[in-house]
């Protein structure tokens, strides 16, 4: 395997800070040797499950490891959050934090010495194209958040909120914030205590208790969030089946416990009428579906107990 260890990576579901250094090492061989090094390795990023960016290098570190830094590819993607000035209720700050992970391809130069990369490229989306995914070595999924750690913090994210932790917390959750327990909310003054969850189930709601100055018991507001059906990251087996029909293998990840389905969209590429469709159980993770020869729009979606629409993107089949 051209791509031999992935040497260093974040935890998986561990946090991470967009204004620090974000690393992963590899090591690598080319793609037609044991020994040799390889021309160009690739990191492909992919934040929130969706092709981003790839980032690649032509020189490894004194140790032979192949080492890349994804913060400022979260600094650009990631967006920051004001909650409205004054507001009354619990806002959630979507674009202000994300899932990763990379995906790490190496290649070799040809007998015409040519670069040749490994696997499959990925490609990013447009204003009427979605992205498709790659292949590659992949590494951990962890998460990103738009915040930054100062030179004398732990730079261990978590362990560092973890101090600030006052009462009785999930494992997963966190205070995003240096605030100090004894400071109260004030009357009168627009104030937000922000918090951060990294578990692998999203929100579903929120109950926060509070109680006035000189109050003995709690009063509580609820905010309850639909959850956002999860990216399909699809791949695609072709076998053929006769000379005139083509066997499609769709396959995808895992998904969560409230999708309840898959559609999948197909047409001819040369096509502009209706796409045929299929649906899908979500495990196991894949359908067969035949078709006529020929290159292929495929869209994928997810459903169930979530909103959303289209996240899947492929473009291929058997040409006649």
């Amino acid at each position: 395997m051209p791509i031999t260890a992935i040497t260093y990576q974040p935890a998986t579901s561990g946090l991470s800070a967009a204004y620090r250094p974000i690393l992963y090492l590899v090591t690598a061989t080319a793609t037609d040797s044991t020994t040799l090094a390889p021309p160009i390795v690739f990191c492909d990023i992919y934040f929130g499950g969706v092709f981003y960016k790839s980032l690649s290098k032509t020189l490894a570190l004194s140790t032979g490891e192949w080492q890349f830094d994804i913060q400022d590819a979260a600094q650009e993607y990631l967006r920051k959050y004001l909650a409205p000035n004054g507001g009354e209720k619990i806002y959630p700050a979507d674009q202000a934090m994300t899932s990763v992970y990379c995906k790490f391809r190496s290649s070799k130069i040809t007998s015409d010495g040519f670069i040749l990369y490994e696997g499959v490229a990925p490609v990013q989306g447009t204003g009427n194209r979605a992205p498709s995914t790659g292949t590659g070595t992949q590494s951990n999924m962890s998460y990103i958040v738009n915040s930054t750690l100062q030179h004398e913090d732990n730079q261990v994210l978590t362990t560092h909120l973890n101090t600030f932790k006052s009462g009785t917390w999930g494992a997963n959750v966190f205070p995003l914030s240096h605030r100090p327990a004894t400071n109260s909310i004030k009357l009168g003054r627009s104030d937000y205590f922000p918090i951060v969850n990294i578990d692998n189930s999203p929100i579903k709601g929120i109950i926060t208790y509070y109680r006035y100055k000189g109050q003995t018991t709690f009063n509580h507001v609820t905010k309850v969030f639909a959850n956002a059906c999860p990216v399909v990251i699809p791949s695609v087996g072709l076998a053929e089946i006769d000379s005139t029909t083509q066997r499609f293998r769709f396959t995808w990840q895992t998904l969560p416990y409230y999708t309840t389905g898959v559609k999948i969209e197909y047409r001819k590429t040369t096509d502009t009428g209706d796409f045929s469709v299929a649906f899908a159980d979500p495990n196991p993770a894949y359908i067969d579906v035949t078709a006529p020869k020929g290159k292929y729009d495929i869209y994928f979606t997810a459903f169930g107990s979530c909103e959303g629409g289209r996240t899947g993107y492929l473009q291929d089949g058997l040409n006649p």
